[in-house]
């Protein structure tokens, strides 16, 4: 008997798994902390700490804190950064303002391997996720206030060594009622001994 109490609580747990349904899914995107006004000469700096947001519109409710492994930089936080371009093997950024470019050149060059995370909606990321890109060997065009570096995607995983997500305020899940007693349940030759299920 008791057998078959633990085959159903596990067919029920396995049954509110699977009917979950795509629309009760809330997908939550980057937000830029570009939009509450930043002075670009930090926020050009590389750090090896990184805090990443994510929520519905401009109200965080996820925040992803980072250790990176090399210095990295939130491109979306450079208020004088206009387009951010990738190819093959290749990150193109560009500067609205002269000296944003400047600070950044000086930032960004001898420094050896960033990361750099990009959020413009261009060739380097989606809609609703980060690009992360391991760049070096930076050249600068002081005529076009674009900075080029070799780049190779990567994802959070190769280039984070810790990683911390506190939520803040996730929307709850649609509650709904759902009747169990209707349903035939086979215990398929589960057992509970001495060694557990």
């Amino acid at each position: 008997m008791h057998a078959l109490r633990v085959v159903s609580l596990l067919a029920l747990l396995a049954g509110s798994a699977v009917s979950k349904k795509l629309s009760d899914v809330t997908t939550l995107k980057p937000i830029s902390r570009r939009l509450k006004g930043r002075d670009d000469k930090p926020a050009v700096a590389p750090s090896t700490n990184l805090t990443l947001e994510y929520g519905l519109d401009y109200n965080p409710m996820v925040q992803v804190s980072l250790d990176m492994a090399k210095p990295a930089v939130l491109l979306e936080e450079v208020a004088d950064i206009v387009n951010v371009t990738c190819s093959d093997g290749a990150l193109a950024v560009t500067f609205s303002s002269k000296q944003s470019f400047l600070d950044a050149i000086a930032y960004w060059a001898g420094k050896g391997g960033l990361v750099f995370f990009t959020f413009h909606g261009g060739s380097c990321d989606d809609k609703v996720e980060r690009g992360i890109y391991a760049v070096n060997k930076f050249e600068g065009n002081a005529e076009t206030l674009v900075v080029n570096a070799r780049a190779v995607k990567k994802d959070v995983a190769a280039t984070a060594t810790h990683t911390s997500i506190e939520f803040k305020g996730v929307p709850a899940a649609k509650q709904r009622r759902r009747s169990v007693a209707k349903r035939n349940l086979e215990p398929r030759a589960i057992t509970l001994g001495d060694k557990g299920l």
